[in-house]
């Protein structure tokens, strides 16, 4: 055995040892599949999750319990095992906890692991998983030589390109890659390495080494997938294609590229294909669609049709040209609004935004890049400052990873890459406030719990388009400006909503959207609406250049309010996104301009509830009160109690009654308290409440929703400790540049106070049976 190498454990001798060391670690209705121990390390894989008991310290008595549930998995790869010398093959995880576990080649069969994991994560049923588990068609071999490896190493070692689906799908259903009635649909092969398309995932196939015995399988989910890029081939010297990627998954799988050998492989197929999986299905068959597609001059039509100089065009003429001349458009798709410069391209189809990117002295090499509108998840326009400053600004946040600054002693500023888009459009034709009614029409439309993406089926390719948004009156900018300009104390909802909405004099707001509260700090405003909170920035010196900035409440992870204290006159909001460019946001308000516990209220009433629907309160907009004078005080004085003995039901009528926190329909299921602090676990959050200062003064309130819990760990006493911990995994957006964040949240209790196992279980019996995946 290599070193640390996890090998199997006897079903009943995993079992045994779950009763006997980890009694109450599992639930009731979870059952044990298989075990692995390493040298002090084990694995268990349940029906539930993959349960980790990771030793620390070298008494070994510390032990960390982490929980990764399968629906929270983005995408997981296996490893094979390489030359002679190589002892080990591998499984890495991605999403819930990332980990990656080594295992023992000679005793674990990999493609076992991989054919197990495909049935948790891609099985529709608890049938579909049953099945997935018979044994596969292939002789199951350990080692490195014959079987299952050197059958499939064999087929990777073929020099084909376009691979037919049926052979793929023979070869990788030998060795138990594919789950029950998963097709493959696309299959393509770059010298060693392979990419298949099925109808439940992607699948990456990456021979390494010299022998190119040491192969990785990666297996993602489509909804990883947050936008995606062809690049057509260049000049005579280039001769291939690409196809990029780019997900969520992680920093070093941000972007999937994948190159086509020009002459061999179709790009506009594989750009159809993932068109349909994305943007919702095209009513022009493959078949229709791709040989139209071909028989246009692509480089060609994008050189002449991008060859003036205008900045906004008709999007009428676009929409006729990307179904005919450059049919790239989907029959049902239509192009809304058009952007452009010289030579690039920006279009809004009712399904997406396309940027169109034609690159080199020639132009014959041409990029064509797709954020569908469910990838956006925060939004601005900005206006053009003083002087020389003739444009707007556009940008949209996604959750695709940044590219991060180099190793070295003075590295330059990380890029935003695919993270955050931005384009300068002319303000003399451009009606900005309009472009942000017209993307917050469609963003918000596609928030949590709307069903399908595109439904609609319809043939549009010859649509001719009306005015996609309602034009602006004449001079709301300029009459924006001088509202914000004034110098207002407080903020009427009802005032601001009548200038801010459609029909106003400066319409912001989209249809129906209502403000429910706004207040004002320095030059800039916050505004909560009934569909995001509305950020309006005054930036330079003179003030002339205005940022509008909208944050759908579907993007926030996690939230925390700090209530003001004797000697300190603001109280903070802070939330957390899912936007790894700007991962977290930060306001002040002075005390007496704002009710700290009713903002905290009203993000819980958007936020809180099941996961994959609207939140439980989402069309309740009644600002709720923070109760009578005093009442904070009383609070601050019973978590300062030393001698408190900590009842559910008292906490949860603390903060229903006394200081409004909790929902009317949300229950206390358990409270534990270390020093003045508090950990609270209810039936739809974690909530952390954390006393602040000498005196205790200032207490911060931090939500964090059930369902944007990816995984959870709990933590024994060493010898010397007296403290157990529990850690909450929420988001991975380590390195992120404004701020540097990591949402992982750890807390200690007293070991004497707190049972890990019946924490263990709380958390479990809400978070592992959610069927809904958080991406």
């Amino acid at each position: 055995m290599g070193f640390n190498n996890a090998e199997p454990l006897p079903q009943d001798e995993a079992e045994k040892r779950l009763k006997e060391h980890f009694s109450g670690l599992l639930l009731q209705d979870e059952k044990l599949d298989m075990g692995f121990k390493a040298i002090r390390d084990e694995y268990y894989f349940t029906s539930h999750r993959i349960l980790v008991v990771d030793v620390h310290g070298i008494s070994g008595k510390k032990v960390e319990y982490q929980s990764c549930p399968y629906h929270a998995i983005k995408a997981f790869a296996i490893e094979t095992a390489g030359s002679t010398l190589d002892t080990d093959s591998s499984l890495k995880v991605y999403g819930g906890i990332d980990m990656s576990i080594e295992f023992d080649k000679d005793k674990v069969n990999i493609y076992e692991i991989q054919k197990y994991m495909s049935g948790h994560i891609f099985s529709n049923s608890v049938e579909d998983r049953m099945a997935s588990e018979e044994p596969a068609p292939y002789k199951t071999e350990t080692k490195a030589e014959g079987g299952k490896t050197k059958t499939m190493l064999d087929y990777l070692a073929n020099d084909s390109v376009r691979l037919e689906e049926g052979a793929v799908e023979n070869e990788l259903g030998g060795i138990g890659a594919l789950i029950p009635g998963e097709k493959v649909e696309l299959a393509y092969k770059c010298g060693r390495d392979m990419v298949v398309c099925t109808s439940k995932r992607v699948m990456y196939m990456d021979t390494q080494g010299f022998s190119g015995k040491r192969v990785e399988f990666l297996s993602l989910r489509y909804s990883c997938i947050k936008a995606y890029e062809v690049e057509t081939a260049g000049g005579i010297l280039d001769r291939d294609a690409t196809f990029n990627l780019f997900t969520n998954i992680s920093e070093d799988r941000k972007c999937l590229r994948t190159d086509l050998r020009k002459g061999q492989s179709d790009i506009m197929e594989v750009l159809w294909y993932f068109n349909n999986k994305l943007l919702g299905a095209d009513t022009l068959s493959k078949e229709e669609s791709v040989p139209l597609a071909a028989a246009s001059n692509a480089t060609n039509a994008a050189w002449s049709w991008l060859s003036d100089d205008m900045s906004q065009i008709d999007a009428n003429l676009v929409n006729h040209h990307f179904h005919t001349s450059q049919p790239l458009l989907q029959g049902n798709e239509v192009c809304e609004v058009a952007f452009k410069g010289r030579r690039d391209l920006v279009l809004f189809t009712n399904k997406r935004m396309l940027f169109v990117d034609v690159q080199g002295l020639s132009g014959k090499r041409v990029s064509y890049c797709t954020i569908p509108y469910t990838s956006i998840k925060m939004f601005q326009v900005a206006t053009a400052g003083g002087g020389m400053d003739k444009d707007c600004e556009i940008g949209i946040f996604t959750e695709v990873w940044f590219n991060p600054s180099p190793p070295g002693d003075d590295p330059p500023p990380p890029e935003p890459g695919m993270s955050y888009v931005e384009f300068d459009v002319n303000k003399h034709t451009t009606d900005i406030l309009g472009i942000f009614r017209y993307l917050a029409a469609k963003v918000y439309t596609l928030q949590d719990g709307n069903p399908g993406i595109y439904p609609d089926l319809e043939d549009h390719s010859h649509q001719l388009m009306e005015k996609p948004f309602e034009a602006s009156p004449p001079g709301a900018m300029e009459k924006l400006m001088n509202y914000i300009g004034q110098d207002l104390s407080q903020m009427d909802p009802k005032e601001i909503e009548e200038v801010l909405s459609i029909g106003g004099a400066s319409p912001v707001l989209d249809f129906d959207e209502k403000v429910l509260m706004a207040f004002k700090c320095g030059r800039d405003f916050t505004i909560f609406t009934s569909k995001c909170i509305l950020d309006i920035n005054v930036k330079g010196f003179t003030g002339k250049k205005k940022e509008f900035r909208s944050i759908p409440y579907s993007s926030i992870r996690s939230f925390s309010t700090e209530a003001s204290g004797s000697f300190d006159r603001d109280s903070e909001l802070k939330i957390n996104l899912n936007t790894p460019w700007e991962a977290q946001m930060k306001r002040d308000f002075s005390a007496g301009k704002a009710d700290i516990v009713s903002i905290q209220a009203l993000i819980a009433a958007k936020t809180l509830g099941a996961p994959g629907r609207p939140s439980d309160f989402a069309n309740d907009n009644t600002i709720k009160k923070s109760g009578e004078p005093g009442n904070m005080e009383k609070i601050i004085a019973f978590l300062g109690d030393k001698h408190l003995q900590i009842d559910p039901k008292t906490v949860e009528q603390k903060f229903k009654i006394e200081l409004p926190i909790l929902q009317a329909d949300e229950d206390v299921e358990l409270a534990y308290k270390h020093g003045r602090d508090m950990f609270v676990v209810t039936t739809k959050r974690v909530l952390l409440i954390d006393v602040q200062g000498l005196r205790g003064n200032k207490v911060e309130f931090e939500s964090f929703p059930l369902k944007n819990i990816t995984g959870f760990s709990v933590q024994s006493a060493g010898t010397l400790s007296r403290t157990v911990k529990a850690r909450l995994f929420v988001s991975a957006l380590e390195g992120a540049p404004n701020p540097v964040f990591d949402l992982k949240i750890e807390k200690e209790f007293s070991k004497k106070d707190v049972n890990i196992f019946e924490l263990n279980n709380s958390l479990a019996s809400k978070i592992l049976v959610s069927a809904h995946h958080q991406m």
